[in-house]
């Protein structure tokens, strides 16, 4: 399901990205036994979500969504995760379309260097 959210809030189907990331969210921090799933792997899916809030113009909830997944993934996977760096750019990212650019270098100060610059 993650993958198929990732899918469409690439195709920018927004409305479905929401409903197919929702659920899963839903389901992921559901507290039946059958539905858990390890803490990081529900971050990942909270990235793809805080992506989408940012999309829609959900900033707020965009930021829980996105500090949330970055906290979680740095510690279960480590500053040098993929997935942690990336979440910590998304943050970056959300910080500067807010114009809060103290936040914004907070946040870039914990990138390594490769990852401060280049394309977005």
């Amino acid at each position: 399901m993650n993958n198929l959210g990732k899918f469409l809030l690439e195709q920018v189907r927004f409305e479905e990205a929401e409903e197919i990331l929702g659920r899963l969210m839903e389901r992921a921090s559901s507290k039946s036994k059958a539905d858990k799933v390890h803490p990081a792997v529900l971050a990942l899916f909270q990235q793809n979500y805080g992506s989408l809030l940012m999309l829609t113009g959900r900033p707020m909830e965009a930021e829980t969504a996105l500090l949330e997944s970055y906290g979680t993934l740095r510690l279960h996977r480590g500053d040098a995760y993929l997935h942690t760096k990336r979440a910590l750019k998304k943050i970056v990212d959300l910080y500067e379309s807010l114009d809060q650019s103290e936040r914004a270098a907070e946040y870039r100060s914990r990138l390594p260097p490769s990852s401060q610059e280049g394309p977005r």
